[in-house]
């Protein structure tokens, strides 16, 4: 629950706070491989958002509110999890601040196996998806071709940082501040634990075909984000 003491302003929210907040609502820290529900939450998040956007779907400021506070909400637990600060963040800099001083020029380039970079301004929902899955495979090494050509993998504080960059750009390009889309999702989580998508061995086919029918969104990111959650999906059913 939200502590009803809390007094400083959601605008002012640090990532210090936001651990405070997010803490709460993580029922997941007592299973076997907690970093394994984060890492396929954080699949499952960014999918949905990029397949929406991918198939011109219109959403009102709730709905980006509450997909983009989902994001964070990982971001914030990923952090928490690892004990680790996010790039770019500063210790005491609100996220509010960040998004005002955000950047997509600093993030990592996109670039397919044919050598074409994807423009991260002009597709924002394809940037936001290999962030995220770049998160889980530093996390969790499975997929070299998210870090092509060096296939070098930065560290997690690095990999975060981008993620949060890319949600941040996309926020202001709605008019949504951080804050408010953390708000949203604190509130909505308040009074119910978050559960993560488990994938076990009955249904795991049956997912990774429906993922890869919605992510028909752009071929090499298509394929990345198949070829991550079909992994994370066998390991979870070792």
């Amino acid at each position: 629950m939200t502590d009803p003491e809390l007094t400083v302003s959601y605008s002012d929210f640090t990532l210090a706070d936001v651990h405070a907040l997010t803490a709460p609502t993580a029922k997941y820290a007592n299973k076997p491989d907690p970093q394994a529900i984060l890492r396929k939450g954080l699949i499952e998040e960014v999918a949905e958002y990029a397949w929406e956007v991918a198939q011109g779907r219109k959403a009102d400021e709730d709905q980006f509110e509450s997909e983009l506070g989902d994001v964070l909400w990982y971001v914030s637990e990923i952090s928490q999890f690892q004990k680790t600060t996010i790039a770019g963040l500063a210790i005491g800099q609100s996220f509010d601040d960040f998004q005002a001083q955000v950047d997509v020029s600093n993030v990592l380039p996109i670039l397919g196996t044919d050598g074409v970079e994807v423009d991260a301004e002009e597709q924002p929902h394809i940037a936001l998806a290999v962030m995220a899955l770049r998160v889980v495979d530093v996390l969790n090494p499975k997929n070299k071709d998210l870090w092509f050509p060096s296939y070098q993998r930065p560290s997690p504080e690095k990999s975060l940082g981008d993620l949060l960059t890319i949600t941040s750009f996309i926020a202001s390009r709605h008019s949504i501040l951080l804050s408010g889309a953390l708000k949203h999702t604190i509130e909505k989580l308040s009074d119910r634990e978050r559960k993560p998508h488990v994938i076990d061995e009955a249904n795991k086919n049956e997912l990774v075909a429906s993922m890869r029918e919605r992510l028909n969104i752009h071929p090499f990111v298509g394929t990345l984000l198949v070829t991550t959650f079909a992994a994370e999906a066998s390991e979870e059913t070792k």
